[in-house]
């Protein structure tokens, strides 16, 4: 049953890492939350050195309407605009956040323009270690207000050489402070679990030597170092002052947690006995995993994150497809397998889409 406990931390870990949103409406006496969809915004490209107010007084020269969930930056050198005009239909003054998701970028600012110009400016990611946005929360939450009746533009600047999904809701500030403590909560339960079960396994290893409870260890810590990760919890609890694991926390834990499951996989049903093409598979699979963590470990995240995206749904179908084979072969610790981490590795594998050339190639072939 204690394989069974990984699937129920990666349910609390989905559900405080996503949350629906209501209706799309800011007015700050009926919001609670409002989804920023591709129609409420417009998108432009443009060298890194131009200027939030030459970028502004383009006007509409330049900007379209995004035609992609995704932010994709075809040229490093450039930098990538979002433009959301926001306003405020009622007699009372708006207090709001808005909420950026999953912003593993190398520099995400924003910026109000209102009629006087434009206000302070807030910025994250990599590129600004020290900010405290980012140590406070994985989900960046930049606040601004809204005068009765105001209408404005909220302006968005991206640099990143990667695929970036950045789902944004705008929040009223007293409901996001709700919701985040909501999320802190689901998540500190996924990671005590996650962390009693890897101080338990390890303690059975060190009484029975047994080698299968040994990579067991390793592989939830593997989730729990994830988890930590990608909600931010490590960030704010245990690395904040480590600026180099700060910013290479995530890409390490990303093939980390791959190539643990995977030599989990190959010692728990005895892959070695099966032999054949289940068995090549997996050399496979664990050797470019082994590839994307040395190359994340030694700072070519471009060639770590970009193997992992242009081989993680391949090979976790790949992965999938030879536990159910094994499965139906008689090998009936495999069934325990699929029920224990077929949802831990799916989220994972969903966690790197943004970084996958394969939207890149699809939006070529399809000339979007």
């Amino acid at each position: 049953m204690r394989f069974l406990f990984p699937l129920i931390a990666g349910w609390i870990v989905g559900l405080a890492c996503t949350a629906p949103a209501s209706a799309l409406d800011i007015d700050p006496a009926r919001t609670t939350s409002v989804m920023v969809t591709r129609d409420a915004m417009h998108y432009h490209q443009s060298s890194k050195e131009a200027g939030w107010e030459e970028v502004a007084a383009a006007n509409n020269t330049g900007w379209s309407a995004p035609r992609a969930d995704t932010v994709d930056n075809f040229a490093p050198d450039h930098a990538q605009w979002l433009r959301i005009p926001v306003s405020n239909p009622s007699d009372v003054r708006g207090e709001y956040r808005l909420e950026i998701r999953w912003p593993f970028t190398e520099s995400l600012q924003m910026r109000m323009l209102r009629r006087e110009g434009f206000g302070p400016l807030l910025g994250t990611g990599s590129a600004s270690a020290q900010d405290p946005l980012r140590t406070i929360n994985k989900n960046v939450g930049f606040p601004f207000e809204l005068a009765p009746g105001e209408t404005a533009s909220i302006y968005l600047r991206i640099v990143d050489p990667y695929f970036q999904y950045l789902p944004m809701f705008v929040w009223t500030a007293d409901d996001y402070h709700r919701h985040a403590e909501t999320r802190l909560i689901l998540l500190s339960i996924a990671v005590g679990v996650l962390a009693v079960m890897v101080l338990y396994n390890a303690f059975l290893f060190l009484f029975t030597r047994d080698r299968m409870y040994l990579a067991y260890t390793n592989t939830v810590f593997s989730t729990l170092f994830l988890a930590l990760a990608f909600s931010g919890l490590g960030q704010r609890l245990i690395w904040s002052e480590f600026d180099w694991l700060a910013d290479n926390a995530y890409p390490i834990a990303a093939s980390y947690a791959f190539f643990s499951v995977t030599l989990f996989f190959r010692l728990f049903v005895g892959l070695k006995q099966h032999g054949g093409w289940v068995l090549k598979a997996n050399n496979f699979i664990l050797c470019v995993w082994l590839v994307s963590l040395v190359a994340n470990l030694i700072g070519l995240h471009g060639v770590g994150m970009g193997i992992a995206g242009l081989f993680g749904p391949f090979m976790t179908a790949v992965g999938m497809i030879s536990v159910v084979y094994v499965w139906r072969r008689g090998n009936v610790t495999a069934k325990y397998f699929v029920i224990a981490w077929t949802p831990v590795t799916l989220s994972t594998t969903y966690s790197i889409l943004p970084f996958s050339p394969w939207r890149l190639i699809w939006r070529c072939w399809t000339m979007e």
